[in-house]
């Protein structure tokens, strides 16, 4: 197969523009699903749907609700496609939750958990090298989360990371202080030491003080603040939904001398 130059693509939106065409020239061509959130396919739980990846740089995006305590498999076969990627997305289509790779002909098979929570989401299917395109089918399906070995952490989830289902609940395998139960509900990497839920700034120098923090995808936190900390109570201020890695919020009570501030997954 003759692969095109690397500069196709700029010098095919070169011409697009130049051309007076305002939609992107990746929109003349015909598709088969929608290339982003809006207007994308319902997910056919049970069923087969077949896609196209039909220029190298078209996205096909399917939506569906996860629930808490679901387990979802995401099956993607390439027909005449050489291979490709399908990516669970944020509710806004941008933050990534989870992705899986097909190798050559084989299927990618995407196994994601939610422990809690309901949110709208995304499913993004796109050749995985470039100028891959041709034809796939797309299945979803859903249970109830399988733990066979009843520590509170989905299988799949276990063997993801750890590959085994050897390490507990109430274990650190990465040493963040973080326990492996508190990673998978909070949608970090036990793996990575540089993966948790942390607040990373608060920024006094605007009209409002506000918070960042690490987050997921598909998480829901509550911020709280404290205003005698060390002493004194938590109260929560809000709920704020994860769409990427980071997040904020500005605090509508402004700046007090002592107050903390914390961040919590939501149920």
């Amino acid at each position: 197969m003759r692969m095109l130059p690397q500069m196709s693509a700029t010098i095919l939106a070169f011409l697009a523009a130049a051309s007076g065409i305002q939609t992107g020239w990746a929109d003349q061509f015909a598709d088969d699903h929608a290339d982003g959130p809006v207007g994308a396919t319902p997910a056919n739980f049970g069923g087969s749907t077949a896609g196209s990846v039909e220029i190298f740089i078209d996205r096909d995006f399917f939506s569906f609700t996860v629930q808490g305590g679901t387990q979802y498999t995401i099956t993607a076969t390439p027909t005449t496609l050489d291979d490709l990627t399908v990516l669970v997305r944020s509710s806004d289509g941008e933050g990534v939750a989870q992705e899986a790779h097909s190798v050559g002909a084989a299927a990618a098979v995407l196994e994601y958990v939610q422990p809690s929570g309901s949110f709208p989401c995304f499913v993004d299917v796109r050749g995985f090298a470039d100028f891959a395109i041709g034809a796939y089918t797309i299945q979803f399906q859903q249970g109830a989360i399988v733990d066979t070995d009843l520590d509170d952490l989905p299988d799949v989830w276990e063997q993801q990371f750890f590959n085994t289902l050897a390490n507990g609940p109430g274990g650190d395998a990465d040493g963040d202080e973080m326990t492996n139960e508190e990673e998978y509900l909070a949608g970090t990497n036990p793996a990575s030491a540089s993966s948790l839920l942390v607040v990373t700034e608060v920024d006094v120098a605007g009209p409002l003080p506000q918070v960042t923090w690490s987050s997921s995808p598909l998480r829901r936190y509550h911020v709280q603040s404290n205003s005698t900390f060390p002493t004194g109570n938590w109260v929560t201020m809000g709920t704020v939904t994860g769409f990427s890695v980071s997040a904020t919020f500005d605090d509508p009570a402004g700046s007090a001398p002592n107050r903390a501030y914390r961040v919590e997954i939501a149920p």
